[in-house]
């Protein structure tokens, strides 16, 4: 599936959103900015580890 420029804005947004710091180093958790992005965009079929592939690399389609 190929995500919309609106899907990937919301992405990162979640991801960096689900943060915190923990002794001085940011920690994410891309599982909560997956659940986020899964009740925010319920019709939108993608799984979790196309989540995180286009998460982390930003450039591929999944």
């Amino acid at each position: 599936m190929a995500f919309t420029d609106h899907h990937k804005r919301c992405m990162l947004e979640m991801y960096f959103r689900n943060s915190e710091k923990i002794d001085e180093q940011w920690i994410y958790s891309t599982r909560n900015a997956f659940e986020d992005f899964r009740e925010t965009f319920p019709d939108v079929i993608v799984t979790f580890e196309q989540f995180i592939l286009w998460t982390y690399t930003g450039k591929r389609e999944v």
